[in-house]
């Protein structure tokens, strides 16, 4: 037996494949911003889930924890439908415009969630927010695996996974001020969120 392409093992210190994986998207300029772009919905997803729906839920809406519960579920239910549909769905879409819809879609639900006051409102959202992030996340990964060598896509991987904990570092720190654990202050962080992922989706409509 012999391989028709020959394996290409890089050993090394975690330090220098992560250089290894920046040197590559310096390279390639268009995946940088593919892929940084479009990691915005999973980034203000994990923001909304772990810090700010149960505050959303207990200040702004005055609800019990079953909307909470209730919203998770709507949200777990949207992720399964996205899994199981969204490359049908998109079949006729190219993935890049196929991920700025979906990140529109994003935006609009939180901000729909900044502007109401509504227990149905924000469970619906979930349900969208889970379609979104999943399908996303699908499309993404997909895309990636399409245009990045498979010896470097673990290298390029951990570039933007640090990209994004620093991202999600920043929001939550933000969030932590006591402004928004104020009152009905909360409804800001649902605004800034969606205006993040409004501001991530621009590089991709520059470079689609």
């Amino acid at each position: 037996y012999q391989p028709s392409v020959s394996k290409i093992i890089h050993k090394g210190s975690i330090l220098k494949r992560l250089k290894q994986g920046a040197k590559f998207l310096k390279e390639n300029p268009l995946i940088f911003h593919f892929g940084v772009g479009s990691y915005a919905i999973f980034a203000m997803l994990l923001v909304h889930i772990h810090q700010l729906l149960p505050i959303y839920i207990h200040n702004h809406l005055s609800e019990s924890s079953a909307i909470y519960a209730g919203a998770k579920v709507l949200y777990a239910l949207g992720a399964l439908l996205s899994g199981i549909g969204i490359r049908w769905l998109f079949k006729k879409t190219s993935t890049v415009k196929a991920i700025t819809i979906l990140m529109i879609f994003s935006v609009i639900a939180f901000e729909i969630t900044a502007f109401t006051q509504s227990s149905i409102i924000i469970i619906l959202v979930s349900l969208i927010l889970g379609l979104t992030n999943a399908g996303a996340r699908i499309l993404r990964v997909t895309y990636l695996f399409n245009h990045v060598p498979n010896h470097i896509i673990g290298r390029t991987g951990s570039v933007f996974q640090t990209i994004n904990v620093f991202i999600r570092f920043s929001f939550i720190t933000l969030f932590s001020l006591t402004f928004f654990t104020e009152d009905h202050n909360i409804t800001w962080a649902y605004f800034i969120c969606g205006l993040f992922i409004f501001i991530s989706i621009f590089p991709l409509l520059i470079y689609y």
